[in-house]
């Protein structure tokens, strides 16, 4: 049991550091970034927050903030595996586009009720899809 659970803590552990090299680099190459300012001062704050050995939270952004495109930054600066989860088919299929256009080499898997991939960067899907995914 304890080799288990440090098993998992060294898994959030490198993917703590390895998001962290990559917000380094993403903060310090001003021509890779497409946000606005207050979206690259999330960014920065996400990165701190990082630094602090913290592993756990949520971002907050009103509507029209571009919460999309601030994911797909975060999603392309990291380079983890992301869950993007949407309330509607429309709306997983305007993420997809979103990736297609500012981030086209990252590899998005749409995982909802016409398609079922799971092997891209991002899994992309929708609130009762992932639900029907861990069962």
């Amino acid at each position: 049991m304890i080799e288990l659970e440090t098993k998992s803590y060294s898994s959030v552990e490198n993917n703590r550091n390895r998001a962290l090299e990559g917000l380094g680099i993403y903060l310090q190459t001003p021509e890779e970034k497409i946000l606005r300012e207050y979206q690259e001062d999330t960014i920065e704050s996400y990165y701190n927050f990082l630094l602090k050995g913290q592993t756990a939270g949520y971002i907050i952004l009103p509507g029209g903030a571009g919460k999309t495109i601030f994911a797909v930054e975060l999603a392309r600066a990291t380079g983890l595996k992301t869950v993007f989860l949407s309330p509607s088919q429309p709306i997983l299929e305007q993420t997809h586009l979103r990736f297609q256009q500012f981030a086209p080499n990252i590899q998005v898997s749409n995982y909802y009720t016409h398609e079922k991939q799971t092997s891209g960067q991002v899994l992309n899907t929708t609130y009762q899809s992932f639900i029907n995914l861990l069962e």
